[in-house]
């Protein structure tokens, strides 16, 4: 969990006059700027360009000016949104509740519509896991099935099931899970056999990563970038892993 204490600092870099040697802009906000908690836990772009920040005790947006809570973009009332992590695409904004894995609001920010979700096909709580892409929002987790994949689709508000992983191919409960830039999924269990799966969850290939002596715990983020290279941490190292899925192994 990203968690940036005390101060949010932006950072806006103007490329072409560092290039010729110009200081780039540094500017800190606190509350004393208008935001509406120091502890800023996850921030989201919208299609306009302007930044949403998701603080312990509210949505906050910036302007570029001014930070304005969420209740006041929405309805002018007086109600705080407590969050723990948000996205934003096209005219709506997905946030969720902090300290509640499966609660969610939904806004439409044209129509100010709203809507409660709980994501209740997932059993398990303690299994749920929430991945964000620049434009999905994916929930995974446990259920009397096996383990089933989620996706919030903006158009209806909702987590739409994208497919469920029978409990016949799961021999652990406790994994990672990414998209991959080519359609497909990935999802490392914490032994570290690791599956690859198309957009219906039919399984392409499994194996199990071949590991360096110093890795003796299971892993703990994972990250694939854009160029579908795979990069991961472990709990019990300070630094990150490549996984190279062609030879097994992970460097």
């Amino acid at each position: 969990m990203k968690l940036y204490r005390l101060a949010i600092i932006i950072f806006i870099c103007y490329w072409p006059f560092a290039a010729s040697g110009q200081n780039r802009q540094i500017r800190h906000y606190l509350t004393e700027n208008g935001l509406s908690d120091r502890s800023v836990l996850d921030i989201s772009f919208d299609d306009s360009g302007y930044m949403w920040l998701c603080v312990e005790s509210d949505v906050n947006l910036y302007d570029g000016q001014n930070f304005i809570p969420l209740h006041q973009v929405l309805y002018n009332s007086t109600k705080n949104q407590e969050c723990q992590k948000l996205l934003t695409k096209g005219n709506n904004i997905l946030v969720q509740s902090y300290d509640r894995k499966h609660h969610f609001d939904a806004w439409n920010l044209k129509t100010n519509k709203h809507k409660k979700i709980i994501v209740d096909t997932i059993q398990d709580l303690s299994s749920i896991q929430h991945v964000k892409t620049q434009d999905n929002w994916y929930v995974t987790g446990v259920n009397s099935n096996g383990l089933a994949f989620l996706i919030f689709d903006f158009e209806t508000l909702n987590f739409e099931s994208l497919f469920t992983i029978p409990n016949t191919q799961i021999s652990n409960t406790h994994y990672i899970f990414s998209p991959m830039p080519d359609g497909t999924y990935l999802v490392l269990f914490d032994h570290y056999e690791w599956l690859i799966l198309d957009q219906k969850g039919h399984l392409i290939k499994r194996n199990r990563l071949l590991l360096p002596e110093d890795v003796t715990t299971a892993p703990k983020e994972l990250f694939v970038d854009q160029l579908g290279r795979i990069w991961f941490s472990v709990f019990d190292a300070q630094k990150l892993f490549f996984i190279d899925l062609k030879k097994n192994t992970l460097t």
